[in-house]
């Protein structure tokens, strides 16, 4: 059975069957997870190994041709820039497709320095911020941003960072909390972030084991969002963290407990708006 295919099976009902996207993907991904949001909506995230960039390139190269043929902007020649800023040289990439049609993220990782940062988003019109990125890694004690992103949505093209920072829960995780707070409140996203943040950072970041936590954010003087996801997780967790935050998360739990994806690969907790979004991710392997 193709991908498309496994997809359709198993995530039927959360993404539309008729999207063109799933049968343009380049077949047997290396990873694959269904990202369920709070409404029982699910995107597809996908990832390839560094060897696999050119069939990636190509599925984005035709998603973009796609949204210019369907009237929408065409960010074909930004993609083409991105890549001759960044190189293609990644240990992998992979992209997450919207549930719905106009929305796209693409991501490569590697080691990305600020200026490496900078240089990339300024090849497509985004002013990422060197100095913002600088004190981030600074902040977390990491020399380097693990991923960047480019949102390739129907009207507008997206930045974003990833910094991987690891974590050995008790005191380590103490410590993470404070500075993911910190960052928080230097970045300011709409909403009280920064105190939704401290209601919840013990229970998130709790872990029995050595992992990577994943903060992202926009770099450019939007400010607009960050994020948090941890690590593996019980689904019985994210509905801890939404009923302490005031979300509704019956439907999103509900969708994963039908399609079996009670182990959860990892949580995210992006502040964006006047309430966080809490989303999980589930292993489609």
């Amino acid at each position: 059975m193709s991908f498309a295919a496994t997809v359709r099976a198993r995530l039927g009902g959360l993404v539309p069957a008729d999207d063109p996207r799933l049968d343009w993907l380049p077949d047997r991904p290396d990873a694959a997870e269904a990202h369920l949001r709070l409404d029982g909506s699910c995107d597809l995230v996908v990832g390839y190994a560094g060897t696999r960039f050119p069939e990636l390139d190509v599925f984005v190269e035709r998603c973009a041709a796609d949204a210019a043929e369907r009237g929408h902007a065409d960010h074909r020649a930004a993609w083409d820039r991105w890549l001759a800023a960044t190189g293609t040289d990644v240990l992998d990439a992979g992209a997450q497709l919207g549930a719905d049609r106009g929305r796209l993220q693409v991501y490569l990782r590697g080691h990305y320095d600020p200026a490496a940062v900078a240089r990339a988003f300024a090849a497509v019109g985004c002013d990422a911020s060197p100095t913002l990125v600088g004190n981030a890694l600074a902040l977390f004690g990491v020399q380097t941003a693990e991923m960047i992103g480019l949102e390739l949505d129907d009207e507008r093209v997206g930045a974003a960072i990833y910094l991987a920072i690891p974590s050995r829960g008790g005191a380590h995780a103490a410590a993470l909390a404070e500075a993911i707070g910190f960052l928080l409140s230097a970045l300011r996203p709409p909403g009280r972030a920064r105190e939704r943040w401290r209601e919840i950072a013990a229970d998130l970041l709790a872990t029995a084991r050595e992992e990577h936590v994943y903060v992202s954010f926009d770099p450019t003087p939007a400010l607009g969002w960050v994020k948090i996801d941890v690590g593996e997780r019980p689904l019985a967790l994210a509905g801890v963290i939404a009923r302490r935050l005031g979300l509704e998360a019956d439907a999103m739990i509900a969708a994963a407990t039908a399609r079996e994806l009670t182990q959860l690969s990892h949580i995210g907790l992006r502040f964006a708006g006047e309430s966080p979004a809490l989303s999980i991710y589930g292993s489609l392997r």
